[in-house]
């Protein structure tokens, strides 16, 4: 039985007294009290429903105002010293002399202040919240159907052949349902390595995806006034394998996942490629020049489920 209802059945059924109900019950004779008269008070309101209204009714509490009563504004103004010396000594290269909280805290109690130590944290927390102010990142998790969309970027990679450095252009590609990447090295960041990158990715994955996504790379997005253009290769490589495009947007802080997943793709393989033992190549054109398939016909479509048109 509830606490209001067997407070309730004492004074009507039993008629005993406060005293005695807040002795049965357990609780202080104020809040007895309060629960008679607020049940007395909707009786005479609704004679018939009164009593099923007072015990519906959620039990109301005077809202407490407290105010920090040590946290003066002598004590605000002596922590505020602290922490703008604090913030001198950084700038003049002593900061291991900057006081910590704990220091600002024994500091106020030497004074004679009758402060807390969690009072001081929390205002120096406050203080330091207030001048901050950035806004909180906010990320919104991308899904995609299989063979959706696939990622294109340019990447470096530094190896040493023969004893010399040599620095190699990477195409990195990146699936974006599977996060599956491929690379190729080329010599140079050309159409020719543009499209022999592509034939190749397609040839290796057995078919295109329906979007490619590009950053603003010269082989792919012609900048004019009037907005983006694609290039005559990438027009003429649509045409011919099927798939669309879409470029990134330069002005976004945050212009698309490939401006983290390409690059993050690029690191790892070059990462990986500089961590390797590489077998020496029998010709210098091995790496610039890469092997030549026959003709054959365009690559089918991904559809979504791993279905090909």
């Amino acid at each position: 039985m509830d606490k209001k209802e067997q407070i309730l059945h004492y004074h009507r059924v039993d008629g005993l007294s406060l005293r005695e109900i807040a002795r049965r019950t357990g609780l202080n004779r104020k809040t007895v009290t309060r629960y008679i008269r607020e049940y007395e008070a909707m009786l005479q309101s609704d004679p018939e429903e009164g009593i099923d209204m007072c015990l519906a009714s959620k039990p109301k509490y005077p809202e407490r105002k407290t105010e920090c009563t040590k946290l003066t504004e002598q004590v605000c103004t002596e922590i505020e010293y602290w922490l703008a010396e604090n913030a001198r000594r950084r700038q003049t290269g002593m900061r291991k002399q900057c006081l910590k909280r704990q220091d600002i805290h024994r500091a106020l109690i030497e004074k004679g202040f009758n402060v807390s130590y969690s009072s001081v944290c929390k205002y120096i927390q406050r203080r330091k919240a207030e001048k901050s102010k950035k806004p909180k990142d906010v990320f919104v998790k991308q899904w995609y159907e299989p063979g959706q969309e696939c990622e294109f970027d340019w990447g470096e990679v530094k190896l040493r052949i023969a004893g010399k450095p040599v620095t190699f252009t990477m195409a990195v590609f990146a699936l974006c349902h599977s996060e599956g990447r491929w690379a190729y090295l080329f010599r140079h960041q050309d159409n020719l390595a543009f499209m022999e990158s592509h034939r190749n990715f397609f040839h290796d994955m057995h078919g295109v995806p329906h979007t490619m996504v590009y950053d603003n790379m010269k082989v792919a997005v012609i900048l004019k006034p009037d907005g983006k253009q694609p290039t005559e290769t990438l027009l003429r490589m649509e045409a011919f394998y099927g798939f669309t495009h879409r470029f990134c947007n330069a002005r976004c802080p945050r212009r698309c996942r490939s401006s983290s997943a390409i690059s993050s793709s690029a690191t790892s393989w070059a990462m990986s490629a500089s961590t390797r033992k590489v077998q020496r190549c029998s010709s210098t054109t091995c790496l610039s020049e890469p092997e030549r398939r026959p003709p054959s016909s365009p690559p089918t479509c991904l559809l979504p489920g791993g279905r090909r048109s």
